[in-house]
């Protein structure tokens, strides 16, 4: 009976060891890559290190910026579902003070952008909405703001997110 506690207690203990051990190494592989990341990361200026971290929507969030004057209204077409840190979450929080609406999809990735007429631009216009971005991501990839003015589309600007500029349609 004694041998047999003491085989346990010893099977015990290198189940503990096996695991700190194995703990250790997670964690020590976990160091290795963060201080590899900072290596590269620490001469980055912070809008370099923000869009390394966050990707294009930095990007896309400073465009818009450019383009949308401060405390104006706007509506996100988004072809994806809502969820946390989600890109029409960080879209408008970058994006603040101008307001950020958007509707919610029921089903994502619609097949086409939905087909807006003046009476849709005039009732975006009357809650004071005057512009309407566009977030594609797939089947397609569309970035666009449009500017809206008497019940029409008076501008139009097309991103092109490779080169992270904007062209002025009309």
């Amino acid at each position: 009976m004694h041998s047999l506690k003491k085989t346990q207690n010893i099977l015990f203990i290198l189940l503990v060891v096996f695991y700190f051990a194995y703990a250790a190494r997670v964690l020590v592989n976990e160091a290795r890559l963060c201080f590899g990341q900072y290596k590269v990361m620490r001469d980055f200026s912070p809008d370099q290190k923000r869009h390394a971290l966050l990707g294009d929507i930095v990007v896309f969030a400073d465009i818009c910026k450019k383009i949308i004057p401060e405390n104006d209204r706007a509506l996100l077409l988004i072809n994806l579902s809502s969820r946390p840190n989600n890109d029409d979450f960080q879209l408008n929080y970058y994006l603040y003070p101008r307001k950020l609406y958007w509707l919610p999809q029921e089903n994502a990735y619609p097949d086409d952008i939905p087909a807006l007429n003046r009476n849709d631009y005039c009732e975006l216009q009357q809650q004071n909405i005057n512009w309407i971005i566009y977030m594609y991501s797939a089947p397609f990839t569309m970035r666009k703001i449009v500017r809206l003015e008497k019940c029409a589309a008076a501008d139009s600007y097309t991103i092109d997110m490779a080169k992270g500029q904007y062209v002025r349609d009309r």
